[in-house]
């Protein structure tokens, strides 16, 4: 066999890998857009804010943190977000920048307040927290 007919036929075997290699890759695209559509769907599963419509997530999103100047109240944010529906619940509690300001008072309390202000700072995650203590 002469070096021209080796080179022709190691020319044409990398033009078939070639193509066999493009008709993969575009498999693996197509592989590629449908695991990430189902993770997509599934997050939308998961994530409670994503089952809301977009209107009224804007709430949860558009509620300040504000100031460490009020202790926990149920009849205001993020407290009241709680008893509206499960729903609204699994959001405010999914949505960390809502818990990242507290005051705490520092005076003798019953065991469910020092409880909810450590449900309140665990469910600020790991944003930074404004806290203000008083007593």
């Amino acid at each position: 066999m002469s070096n021209a007919s080796t080179v022709a036929k190691l020319i044409e075997q990398i033009q078939a890998l070639s193509a066999t290699i493009e008709v993969q890759k575009g498999l693996l695209f197509d592989w590629e857009q449908r695991w990430s559509n189902a993770r997509m769907t599934l997050n939308s599963y998961l994530d409670p804010m994503a089952r809301l419509p977009v209107e009224k997530s804007k709430i949860f999103l558009d509620v300040e943190p504000g100031t460490a100047d009020k202790v926990p109240h149920p009849l205001a944010a993020p407290m009241v977000f709680l008893s509206i529906s499960r729903l609204w619940h699994a959001v405010a509690i999914a949505t960390p920048r809502l818990w990242t300001a507290l005051k705490i008072e520092l005076l003798p309390r019953r065991v469910g307040y020092i409880k909810l202000c450590n449900l309140w700072i665990q469910r600020a995650r790991r944003l930074p927290l404004l806290l203000a203590l008083e007593g």
